[in-house]
């Protein structure tokens, strides 16, 4: 068991002994407690463990309650003002030059995988696949139906069993459980939005923030310049059942991004969208890789993808089948004929269409893929 249970315990059988011992509390117990409860609901709705071990940990770290509090209260006013003028310049650097912060020089990558092979029983779901995460790049992971990228994801989230290696930053993540991974720094979004509808957006968004566990209280401000980026800052008290399918994705990229990913690995999130809500996104994906974020899209919209990805990997019956730029990628016959299926005829290319989601169409005359 755990401090805070264990305190728990000791706390209610304090009270127990107090109540019929002490001040002969007898039948009134439960009225007595009923009304204790009620105090600590209106005046401390977040509990009273949270505050306690906060003051631990301060108190661990040397710095005294007192001394914290009065800091606060002398430098609340000029701290807000300096995060709000913090987070203008950001925005102002980022429209200026939207790769500011983007590093992909050639440096260590922000993530490697190493030969990662899935298996269910005989099937083999993902095939030694490999490749390397540029840090600061949004890298687009595609494929038919079923050729194993949220798989994929599963593998490196630690979600499906698998072997090869995950590496994050420089730390090997094979073999550790999930919220490690978490905290070591990588953040994940789902193809289906779980949000908490009667809560509001900040409220959703918080809830990310499990993820940063002993770390101590995270600022307002580091919350605000995830709206910002996003572009939730107008919607962030509004409920999560009053937005509309494009700002429910985002504020679930916000909830992953409020753990401080090195690392974010994005399953669909244009899911749903029209083609204007579509490139609002990738305005959006841009921003946030313009923060240093590296990105890991799965996604079926290839506008979406081709637009904004700096390096695409392609599976298909979970292999790795091509690697290279979304120009080179465009112009790969192998990836055109795992998404269309082509047959070829006196050298003639035939096309055999394909009209499922996501699906892509040929030029005949450019070889082109048209999105």
């Amino acid at each position: 068991m755990t401090g805070g249970v264990i305190g728990g315990i000791l706390a209610a059988e304090g009270v127990f002994v107090f109540a019929l011992e002490k001040i002969g509390g007898g039948d009134l117990y439960q009225v007595l407690i009923g009304l204790a409860l009620i105090v600590v609901v209106l005046f401390n709705p977040e509990g009273i463990a949270g505050p306690v071990l906060a003051l631990g940990r301060k108190l661990a770290r040397g710095t005294p309650a007192r001394d914290a509090e009065a800091v606060d209260s002398t430098t609340s006013v000029i701290a807000d003002g300096d995060a709000t003028k913090e987070r203008a310049s950001r925005r102002v650097r980022r429209e200026e030059d939207p790769e500011a912060t983007t590093t992909q020089d050639g440096g260590a990558p922000a993530m490697s995988l190493s030969e990662v092979t899935v298996r269910y029983g005989g099937v083999v779901a993902v095939d030694g696949v490999g490749f390397d995460l540029p840090r600061g790049a949004i890298v687009g992971l595609i494929g038919p139906n079923g050729a194993g990228k949220t798989t994929l994801m599963d593998a490196i989230s630690g979600f499906a069993p698998s072997t090869g290696t995950v590496g994050l930053a420089g730390t090997t993540l094979t073999g550790t459980k999930t919220y490690r991974r978490v905290r070591a720094g990588l953040g994940r979004t789902f193809q289906a939005i779980e949000l908490y509808e009667d809560l509001s957006v900040a409220e959703n968004v918080s809830v990310g923030l499990s993820a940063r566990a002993g770390e101590g209280h995270v600022g307002e401000s580091e919350l605000d310049e995830i709206f910002d980026t996003l572009g939730l800052a107008e919607v962030k008290y509004s409920a999560a059942s009053q937005l509309s399918q494009g700002q429910r994705q985002l504020v679930s990229i916000a909830r992953a991004l409020a753990g401080k990913p090195k690392v974010l690995l994005l399953d669909e999130p244009a899911g749903g969208l029209d083609t204007s809500e579509s490139l609002w996104l990738g305005e959006r994906l841009k921003a946030l890789r313009s923060t240093g974020v590296t990105i890991l899209l799965v996604e079926h919209d290839m506008g979406l993808v081709m637009s904004i990805c700096d390096q695409i990997h392609v599976l298909d019956f979970g292999k790795l089948l091509a690697s290279g730029t979304p120009e080179e990628i465009l112009s790969n016959t192998a990836v055109m004929q795992a998404y269309l299926g082509t047959s070829h005829s006196g050298g003639k290319q035939q096309e055999v269409v394909d009209e499922s989601p996501g699906a892509v169409e040929t030029d005949p005359a450019g070889g082109k893929v048209l999105l």
